[in-house]
């Protein structure tokens, strides 16, 4: 098997001679070695042509990989990148994979350039570095330096001011350019850079005043509320203390979500995560888990939930979705009996949601359906009668001034409209919510009529 040498395009270059065995390969001739290896007299050929060819930068470093070892089938191969040769070079990894003969020889990274012409860089406790094309939300963060590398066209150049103005804000200044030749600008002028190739980075210091807060900066602001020198009603709160705020923060959010106003919504489920976050700094401070842990939990729950879109099951419609969930999710919680599932639904719920939780449980069991046919028929028609049946129970108690078997009777006539809703496939507690709203328009116009 013949050999694949890749060199970064340092002084390495020097060590080729005209008389070197293998074949040179560029991965462009937009560079200085290029120049080099033409003063030497040195052959060589580039892959530039390769570029025009890719639709992204995915495929373009699988194209330029195919090429070398198409030449390494031949002959031995040297094949120059641009920097390192270690990092940032997809075309790379591509080749280490793919290739078992495989040496490196690593060059000058290219971004000491980019660091020494800071000068009074704030890269000293380490850097972020990512490739323009790989940028997204979540790769970097404003608290180190962040080195973008290869904003080689115009098009992702405004990409990046567009990404990072969010983070920044539009008059961060930052230092652009390649070579040794960089000038500095804020950022809303980036994409104004004209002079860009694969060798052009750019260099953007550390945020030193906020104009964008994270979930990093939230867990620091509950510590610090925690603290000793934090709030005194923060500090005395636990987790039971906490409930009653948890549920009318979700209610607002419910309120919110009827409403249509999505301002009011981004605020109310800010105000939900203020109770997650409060949670788990509590749980933290115990040493029970912290906000990694519900990020993790929850990261792994949804990726084993959907193996249809993780995995190779397959789906077709969203009950098929339904009905696989609560497969898996009965698997984790290990809820062989009914007893195990009944005792599960959450009795923190409200009563409706509990029961239509509960009438589903007991709806999927053949051996209740079988033997307790009256809590699982669903004809409706019957399920009148039956109503038919408690309310006239329930008008001989009153008359007999029966409250407690009143009680009973209006409970009883509560769960079988439960039922029905499960039936008709309706949520049983938001209809209600709906009818109560729609009561209270009623009343509120009726009273300005009087008025």
């Amino acid at each position: 098997m013949n050999k694949i040498t890749i060199m970064g395009m340092s002084d390495k270059v020097h060590s080729l001679n005209k008389d070197s065995s293998p074949k040179i390969i560029l991965r462009t001739k937009i560079s200085d070695v290029a120049e080099i290896l033409e003063k030497k007299k040195i052959q060589f050929t580039t892959l530039d042509y390769i570029y025009e060819d890719a639709e992204n930068f995915n495929s373009l470093d699988k194209l330029l990989a195919d090429e070398v070892i198409k030449s390494a089938q031949e002959i031995d191969v040297c094949y120059l990148v641009p920097g390192s040769a270690v990092a940032l070079d997809g075309s790379v990894n591509e080749i280490f994979s793919r290739y078992s003969n495989v040496e490196i020889l690593a060059g000058i990274a290219p971004e000491y350039d980019l660091l020494a012409a800071c000068k009074q860089s704030d890269a000293s406790c380490g850097y972020s570095i990512i490739p323009a094309s790989c940028l997204e939300v979540g790769l970097f963060s404003s608290r180190i330096p962040l080195i973008v590398s290869a904003l080689d066209n115009e098009y992702l150049l405004s990409d990046v001011k567009i990404l990072l103005s969010e983070e920044y804000g539009d008059e961060h200044e930052i230092l652009v350019g390649s070579f040794g030749v960089y000038s500095k600008m804020p950022l809303f002028e980036l994409d104004r850079h004209t002079n860009c190739d694969h060798n052009t980075m750019m260099y953007i210091p550390v945020k030193s005043d906020k104009s964008r807060y994270d979930m990093i900066d939230l867990e620091g602001i509950f510590k610090k509320l925690r603290s000793p020198e934090g709030c005194p009603w923060d500090r005395e709160q636990n987790h039971v203390s906490l409930k009653r705020y948890l549920l009318e923060e979700c209610a607002e959010v419910l309120d919110a979500i009827d409403s249509g106003d999505m301002h009011e919504l981004c605020d109310e489920l800010g105000d939900v995560l203020l109770q997650v976050i409060f949670h788990a700094t509590i749980a933290a401070e115990r040493g029970d888990f912290d906000m990694r842990d519900v990020s993790d939990n929850l990261a792994r729950k949804l990726v084993k939930r959907h193996p249809h879109v993780f995995s190779d099951e397959s789906v077709q419609t969203s009950s098929e979705v339904k009905k696989l969930w609560d497969e898996i999710k009965q698997e984790d919680k290990q809820d062989a009996t009914i007893s195990a599932k009944l005792n599960s639904v959450p009795k923190s719920m409200t009563a409706l949601m509990r029961a239509q939780k509960v009438f589903s449980i007991i709806n999927k069991s053949e051996t209740i359906r079988e033997n307790h046919e009256y809590y699982c028929d669903d004809d409706i028609s019957k399920m009148i009668k039956n109503m038919k049946g408690y309310y006239n129970q329930l008008n001989s108690a009153m008359k007999k001034k029966q409250l407690d078997q009143c009680s009973v009777l209006l409970g009883e006539i509560l769960l079988q409209t439960v039922h029905m809703s499960r039936i008709l496939d309706v949520e049983a507690e938001l209809t209600l919510q709906n009818a109560v709203k729609e009561f209270v328009k009623r009343i509120i116009s009726l009273e300005k009529k009087t008025e």
